[in-house]
């Protein structure tokens, strides 16, 4: 869990999976909306990138912990 610039705490990945959930229901929503004009839209995993930021993780504390509280997500499309 983190302060962000008003103090306000958040947790990191539940923010991002809301980000990540955002983004895919904009492709439903555009694939809907565009659809008939013959145009997609996608939402994909961006990948795995090799970075050094998994060095600054504690694993428990940043990635399980957080996951274990965390609220189950289903979107049926």
């Amino acid at each position: 869990m983190t302060r962000d610039q008003n103090g306000k705490t958040y947790q990191e990945f539940v923010a991002y999976g809301q980000a990540k959930t955002a983004n895919m229901l904009m492709a439903v929503s555009l694939a809907e909306k565009l659809g008939s004009k013959g145009l997609r839209a996608f939402s994909l995993h961006p990948g795995v990138i090799l970075t050094n930021l998994a060095n600054h993780l504690d694993l428990e504390k940043d990635v399980i912990g957080p996951l274990r509280k965390s609220k189950p997500l289903c979107l049926t499309l």
